[in-house]
């Protein structure tokens, strides 16, 4: 969704290019309706001026006056600008017809200017016939916005005019996934499921490792290091060894 700055932008945009030059009432009206303040107003002045280029837009005169309807436009749409009264009326008027009929050249809508013998994107010329070719140029270059990066006519922005990002968009790209039912209840019975088994004593358990060590009464000789590492991690002394040791072999014997 465009922010209010965006849209008091387009319509300026559009003001100052009209037949007879900005219309300050009707911007007044559009201001005040979108309630932003003077200094956004001097803002959005301030990035025209310096970018209209006498009505020239760098070369990009057909797209920057179209998107600046289209964003007029998506305003009225839904209503953060008004869509029946006056101001509408006056915001009709002055975002008009297409004058193609509404066909509009992606060429233009990109910067891209074609003719003769040759395309040119930005400040960049490419001598062909074929308009694509130009993007098949220079693939570390980076491509240009409409107009720059203050968000006002950059496409498809979330900026607002100071270029920072709208914080609805960046709420809606950082909303995490809901965690899937089933996934927690697996998660639960697998703790329930931990919880729930007993945990053998340290002296149990090195008895029965030691019970598999032990062949016919004799300590198999690659087990010897096993023993000694598992009676250091279970706290097992080297007198309980020989305890648990004696009382093996005596119940086997």
């Amino acid at each position: 969704m465009l922010a209010p700055e965006q849209i008091l932008h387009a319509a300026m945009i559009l003001s100052v290019e009209s037949e007879d030059g900005i219309d300050e009432d009707l911007i007044s009206q559009v201001q005040e309706t979108l309630e932003c303040d003077a200094e956004d107003h001097e803002a959005a002045m301030s990035h025209i001026e310096n970018h209209r280029d006498g009505g020239d837009w760098g070369g990009r005169r057909d797209a920057v006056l179209h998107r600046s309807r289209e964003r007029v436009r998506e305003a009225m749409d839904n209503e953060t600008l008004p869509s029946a009264g006056p101001l509408s009326d006056e915001l009709n008027a002055l975002v008009g017809e297409q004058e193609d009929g509404g066909e509009i050249d992606p060429f233009a809508e990109l910067g891209v200017v074609s003719g003769g013998g040759g395309s040119s994107f930005g400040d960049n010329t490419v001598d062909s016939s074929d308009p694509l070719s130009v993007f098949m140029d220079d693939d570390d270059e980076e491509e240009e916005d409409l107009v720059d990066g203050d968000g006002f006519l950059a496409s498809d922005s979330a900026l607002n005019l100071d270029g920072e990002v709208v914080e609805d968009d960046v709420e809606e790209q950082e909303a995490e996934a809901p965690v899937a039912e089933e996934d927690v209840a697996e998660e639960e019975v697998a703790e329930e499921a931990a919880e729930e088994q007993p945990v053998t004593p340290p002296n149990v358990a090195y008895e029965m490792l030691m019970s598999t060590c032990w062949i016919d009464g004799i300590l198999d000789p690659a087990e010897a290091k096993l023993l000694a590492r598992k009676r250091e991690e279970l706290g097992i002394t080297f007198e309980q060894h020989l305890e648990m040791l004696q009382s093996m072999l005596e119940r086997s014997s």
